[in-house]
């Protein structure tokens, strides 16, 4: 067998340093973007927090055979038993920072796949210049440190894109057949993947047909999507059809959770992926024609996310989807700079160098504030933490809280799943076996003292706090604790804490 020594022993020193200098660029982005997702620092967010209880209450409920209190597939935006399990397993080993690694290690792992699909598409150059530009993208750091579905997602996705450029002038029909289950795994961890799967055909089908022609490009993306469709049998086998309600809650019928106009949407996504966009319609306007067609479908792609977003007037999550659309921007843009360093009509070889090289530290440092920026929006929740952990009573307290994802998260070792309330909803029987659900619920419950301790702090449901604490206010069984900052102290944003009986 051979071995690395003996490897290494055959080549020369010059070779090893040719490879070396092909590698470092790669190495370097790693490296940047390693720095620039560690760097992100704040407690868990509401969405971690969720989706990392989900992990467990499922993980219970398999293992142990505990009971399930919340049906998540009614409502999560990607199957509950897939990404938030696999996060647990790592947060139950090393915390919140374990379950956030793994983000880092997929974003990095599309970073790999942007480079080769780049490479394969255009050349290393592009490639390397594409890379770059995705690696140090706001969206990109950002999820890079976020215990959250996208991470998976992205990198799936970028796995699949990788795979049909390969697939598109590879002789292996397995290869083929491999991009439609990776893109239903893909669409599986985050439904909005989905999206992205007939584009994904679609560059199957554009290289398909410049290594091979059009019969080619028949058999090879008729096989990719007879591929899809099977993987997609197996998959609504094994999820269920309660999964569909989910996909309908929080994607395909979403009601929109922060209005915003179509203005302000476009204006926000051009911040975070505006330059990639220019440099795109450059290289579409650049190439030579017979490949025009593959280039506006690729700027088109990478256009979706916002699309949607307008379609829907949804701000929530804008900056983490707009970063799906980077595995077919930053490939377009990395051409585009490409284009630019042989264009002699730019000046010379030095001077188009470091137009480039002045762009790309640009991009590099917009990402990296533009991210810190994102991560700092919501606030930190150890005082409310360390506040609600001296008030419950293990096992036994009853608790309403507002933003409950966060504190149940924090205080699993203190407390089981049926003694958290949120805002969200709520359903009760009264003495009289009323069953009840929303405002009418609350006020009841508080009334009959169901709750021993009440933390509201009113945002963003203020609507919802002010309507039930009325009979707090009032005295009603309920003893007022106190505030307790969110946030840092000047941040304006308080707990108001009620203990019955207190």
């Amino acid at each position: 067998m051979t071995t690395v020594p003996r490897v290494l022993s055959t080549m020369s020193f010059g070779a090893l340093a040719a490879r070396f200098r092909a590698s470092a660029p790669l190495l370097a982005v790693f490296v940047w973007q390693v720095a620039g997702s560690l760097r992100l620092k704040n407690t868990a967010f509401q969405d971690e927090a969720l989706y990392l209880y989900a992990g467990r209450e499922i993980t219970n409920h398999v293992v142990d055979g505990a009971p399930l209190l919340d049906h998540f597939e009614r409502y999560f935006s990607g199957v509950p038993s897939l990404y938030p399990v696999l996060a647990h397993a790592l947060d139950s080993w090393g915390g919140l920072a374990a379950a956030r690694l793994l983000s880092l290690a997929c974003t990095l792992i599309a970073t790999m796949f942007v480079y080769l699909t780049t490479a394969r598409l255009f050349d290393r150059r592009a490639a390397t210049v594409a890379a770059v530009f995705f690696g140090s993208a706001c969206p990109i750091l950002f999820i890079g440190h976020l215990a959250t579905y996208d991470a998976l997602c992205v990198m799936l996705l970028a796995a699949a894109t990788y795979l049909a450029v390969r697939a598109a002038r590879g002789k292996s029909m397995w290869l083929v057949l491999s991009v439609g289950p990776v893109l239903v795994l893909a669409a599986a961890v985050k439904y909005a993947g989905i999206l992205y799967a007939p584009s994904v055909f679609a560059l199957l089908g554009f290289e398909a047909h410049r290594h091979g022609g059009r019969r080619t490009v028949f058999f090879r993306v008729a096989a990719a999507i007879v591929g899809m469709i099977f993987a997609f049998a197996i998959a609504f086998q094994l999820i269920g059809v309660d999964a569909t309600t989910g996909l309908a809650f929080s994607t395909t019928n979403r009601t929109a959770i922060v209005n915003a106009s179509a203005q302000t949407l476009l204006l926000k996504s051009a911040i975070f992926i505006g330059p990639l966009v220019v440099l795109g319609i450059v290289a579409v306007l650049m190439r030579p024609h017979r490949r025009r067609p593959l280039l506006i479908m690729l700027l088109l792609t990478g256009l979706l996310a916002p699309a949607y977003h307008v379609y829907k007037g949804e701000e929530v999550s804008l900056h983490k989807h707009v970063g799906f659309g980077l595995l077919f921007l930053a490939p377009l843009a990395g051409l585009g700079v490409s284009r630019v360093l042989r264009d002699r009509r730019l000046g010379a070889p030095g001077t188009r160098l470091a137009l480039v090289s002045s762009l790309c530290v640009a991009v590099a440092g917009t990402g990296l504030a533009q991210s810190n920026n994102l991560y700092r929006q919501w606030l930190p929740s150890d005082a409310m933490v360390d506040a609600l952990r001296t008030q419950i009573h293990p096992q036994s307290s009853r608790l309403l809280v507002e933003d409950v994802e966060v504190a149940r998260y924090y205080l699993a070792d203190l407390s089981s799943p049926w003694q958290w309330t949120g805002l969200d909803f709520f359903e009760y029987r009264d003495a009289a076996g009323n069953y009840l659900t929303g405002a009418p619920a609350y006020r009841s419950a508080i009334k009959a003292g169901y709750f021993d301790l009440v933390a509201l702090r009113y945002a963003p449901r203020a609507v919802s706090a002010t309507d039930i604490d009325q009979d707090l206010r009032s005295g009603g069984g309920y003893t007022f604790l106190g505030t307790v900052p969110y946030g840092s102290p000047d941040s304006g944003v308080k707990y108001f804490l009620w203990r019955r009986g207190a």
